[in-house]
């Protein structure tokens, strides 16, 4: 079954514009769907990862976190940048149109500062790992791209000026070529020749209410008031 996203956006487009970023910012990337399956990638998986998702728990997998991270992303409305279990840097940027999830583009895995050996001692501490295999993800980080807090910043607002354009450009060309998707009829209640003489009534009804509530209450001040002055 052809994914939901690609009835939206020529796939071929999506792959060249993904290719070309990667190809700028040197970092692995990938699209994702609505429910967090992998539906292209660009650039090599490290290697750290590859090792590092056999070892998660079940139910701890890369999917929902990536999911989690997509959903805090739209609220914010721009990328998001969060870190991974195993203590990798990740971008993820929604892809919506018309408040509708599509999917989103996640850039990552990369760290902000050179790997030391606190990576794996906090990796350590969180999952029951050999000795072995955390020497063997630790020389696996030199596969890791380091970049700067400044140049993750950029990389962030490239990921919203580019997508954020490709899903206004087709939201567009879906409003010019489906305009019958923004239906001007009026629901059957709206209609209908009782409707106007309907809300008069109400309208009316409502308004003599008030009318009566605020004469009552100016007649229980002059009363009170009458009260008070016969005292005197």
């Amino acid at each position: 079954m052809k994914p939901y996203l690609y009835s939206l956006v020529d796939e071929n487009i999506l792959r060249d514009m993904l290719q070309s970023f990667q190809g700028c910012i040197d970092i692995p990337l990938q699209v994702t769907d609505e429910a967090g399956n992998t539906l292209m990638t660009q650039g090599e998986q490290a290697r750290y990862c590859h090792r590092f998702s056999s070892l998660l728990p079940h139910g701890e997998g890369c999917i929902k976190l990536h999911m989690d991270a997509a959903r805090r992303a739209v609220g914010l409305g721009e990328a998001y940048m969060f870190s991974c279990h195993a203590n990798l840097n990740h971008m993820v940027y929604p892809l919506l149109c018309d408040g509708a999830f599509w999917g989103a583009v996640l850039a990552g895995p990369f760290l902000l500062d050179k790997p030391d050996s606190t990576i794996i001692a906090e990796v350590s501490k969180r999952y029951s790992i050999d000795a072995g295999t955390l020497l063997e993800l630790y020389d696996d980080l030199s596969g890791i791209r380091v970049i700067t807090p400044a140049a993750a910043t950029h990389i962030s607002k490239q990921l919203y000026y580019l997508f954020s354009s490709l899903i206004a450009t087709v939201f567009i060309v879906i409003n010019l070529t489906r305009p019958e998707i923004h239906s001007k009829a009026l629901m059957p209640a709206l209609q209908s020749y009782y409707f106007v003489p309907h809300v008069t009534v109400y309208i009316l009804s409502y308004a003599m209410l008030g009318v009566s509530a605020i004469t009552f209450a100016l007649m229980l001040i002059v009363v009170e008031l009458q009260k008070k002055f016969a005292r005197i």
